[in-house]
């Protein structure tokens, strides 16, 4: 992704970011959501809330806002999943009240 980041010129930042969407992002949801799936718990690893799975959720939803709009949202599973994370009592209230920042 580092060179659709840094690129010049906002043609060539689309074009690649579309491939990079394309050939990695989009098979890397495939696979989370099949993994998600497999566990059979709507957790990750394991039965309970884990780091994994805030840390999953953190850049499921970065890749939802801003890398790649529209590519997680085909992904009802992971959708559910970031939805279910974000209600938990204490990161509900860690996200309404951390320092908001543009990154």
């Amino acid at each position: 992704m580092r060179p659709a980041f840094h690129a010049k010129e906002e043609e060539e930042k689309k074009k690649l970011m579309a491939s990079v969407s394309a050939e990695h992002v989009a098979p890397y949801l495939a696979r989370l959501e099949k993994r998600l799936s497999a566990n059979g718990t709507g957790y990750f690893v394991g039965k309970d809330l884990t780091i994994a799975d805030i840390t999953f959720m953190e850049i499921l939803t970065m890749m939802k806002e801003r890398v790649a709009p529209g590519l997680v949202e085909k992904h009802p599973k992971l959708i559910e999943f970031i939805e279910r994370i974000k209600a938990q009592p204490k990161i509900k209230e860690w996200i309404e009240k951390r320092p908001k920042t543009e990154h």
